[in-house]
This record gives C-alpha cells, sequence and structure tokens, in this order.
C-alpha cells in the first residue's frame, strides 16, 4: 500500500501503464481490490510478465472491472513459442495470456518488451 500512496497518489502523470513480473502480478492484485477507483481512472494498460497472480478476478467487485482487465490487461508467459503466440488462459480466464518467447522466468519482460510497448501505444 506504501507505493499506492506515496507514489501513485502523489504522481502528476493522468495516464499510467504498469508492468508487473513474477511477484509483482501478486501485489498488483492486492491493489487492484483494494484501490479499484484509482486504477480505474489512470491506469491505463497492465502488462504482466510470468507472473505468479491467481486469478485476477478474486476480490473485484462486478463484471465492469472483470471487462476492464480483459480489455487493458495482457499476460506474457514463459514459453518456447513465439514470441506473441497466443496460450491457454487457465491460470487467469480474464486476462489474455501470450509467449514471451523465452522458457526462463527472469527473461520474460525484456523478451516481451517489444510486444509490451505496441500494447502501451
Amino acid at each position: 500500500m506504501f507505493l499506492n500512496k506515496f507514489v501513485v497518489k502523489k504522481c502528476i502523470a493522468k495516464e499510467v501503464y504498469v508492468i508487473a513480473h513474477s511477484r509483482g502480478g501478486v501485489c498488483l492484485h492486492k491493489l487492484l481490490t483494494k484501490f479499484w477507483y484509482e486504477f480505474e481512472l489512470r491506469v491505463k494498460a497492465i502488462a504482466l510478465t510470468d507472473s505468479a497472480h491467481k486469478d485476477i478476478r478474486d476480490g473485484l467487485i462486478d463484471q465492469n472491472e472483470e471487462d476492464w482487465l480483459t480489455e487493458n490487461c495482457k499476460h506474457f508467459r514463459r514459453s518456447d513459442l513465439r514470441l506473441g503466440k497466443k496460450l491457454d488462459s487457465m491460470q487467469d480466464p480474464a486476462i489474455n495470456a501470450y509467449s514471451a518467447g523465452h522458457a526462463k522466468h527472469e527473461y520474460t519482460t525484456g523478451t516481451s518488451w517489444p510486444l509490451i510497448q505496441k500494447f502501451f501505444c
């Protein structure tokens, strides 16, 4: 909650783009459930990279929130498949999953970066 209180709320940016890697997806989920209104107003897109979160819908209030996540969030998971290949979303049905183009967890953010840039633009 420190991040939201001292960084996000005080940030003058009107549009915020989030990348959450690994455990960062779990932290992001906690922020989403506690500060949904602020996220919906300012966060324009979320890119998860090999996130450890479970079902991000858990703890959300309504269908509108789930729809927002489906539209504005992508999960780039470790995979030997080519970068950007659509993957099953069994881990979290609300979020579209894609191959990060690399099987090593620690490389997923870097290898996904070209698609994250396109998604954010």
